[in-house]
């Protein structure tokens, strides 16, 4: 069934119809045989997206903000752990200093990312730290 679902989109996309399939996220749930999806293809592109970045890419001059709420495992020892409430109470790095905002999946980072940079004007990247 999902092969014929990609084959009927890929043909979508070659014979460039109406509505294209692209932009489009189909969703199957197998236990139940029912189907669903959304567009996601006219949502706004942020002005400045963040990149997200991988361990290995942090710097001694980042300042690493661990967003886990749970009791994270210590990723770095400068690492700074501060819940997404306590990022209004933050005292900001000096300019040209990079904010990587680190949670478990990237997606309380990126919601972090977005509230700071009303205060932040400065480079912030995000990091996704999955469970070991």
């Amino acid at each position: 069934m999902i092969g014929a679902m990609q084959a009927q989109m890929a043909l979508a996309i070659l014979l460039d119809m109406v509505p294209s399939p692209l932009g489009q996220m189909m969703i199957l749930d197998a236990a139940s045989w029912r189907m669903s999806g959304f567009r996601f293809d006219s949502a706004p592109e942020p002005d400045t997206p963040a990149a997200f970045i991988a361990t290995s890419q942090i710097t001694p001059e980042d300042l690493v903000i661990d967003l886990r709420s749970e009791v994270p495992a210590p990723f770095r020892a400068t690492a700074l752990h501060i819940p997404p409430e306590g990022l209004p109470d933050l005292a900001l790095p000096p300019h040209g200093t990079r904010i990587v905002l680190a949670c478990r999946t990237g997606l309380r980072a990126h919601h972090a990312c977005t509230a700071l940079r009303s205060r932040w004007a400065g480079d912030i990247a995000l990091l996704a730290l999955p469970d070991p």
